[in-house]
């Protein structure tokens, strides 16, 4: 047991990716951070996140920092959604600091 207490102890501790922090579109301070499976806002009186994963894709730092600083990604292909069809979308912020889609026009012949 001595010997894995040593081992363990010499381990390097996992090493966690840093992000940058955004400008809240909700209440307007610098405290948006990324984390592994959601974006939310640090202060407490404010309830701003969004989860990485939307249907069945994950939004990369760029897709984030487009939807917090453009207030829309750009277009997300092979999204799935529930009835498991694939689709192409945006993801646009509302002013409630929701999100919807906003799909692409289909050009006409």
């Amino acid at each position: 047991s001595t010997i894995c207490e040593e081992l363990l102890s010499l381990a390097p501790a996992p090493r966690q990716q840093r992000y940058p922090t955004y400008h809240c579109p909700k209440c307007g301070r610098e405290s948006v951070g990324i984390y592994a499976k959601v974006v939310r806002c640090k202060n407490d009186d404010c309830d701003f996140h969004i989860f990485r994963e939307v249907c069945g894709t994950y939004l990369s730092e760029e897709n984030i920092r487009d939807l917090i600083t453009k207030g829309r990604t750009p277009i997300l292909k092979g999204l799935t959604s529930k009835a498991g069809k694939k689709f192409n979308a945006r993801l646009v912020l509302q002013e409630d600091s929701s999100t919807k889609f906003e799909f692409e026009q289909k050009r006409k012949k």
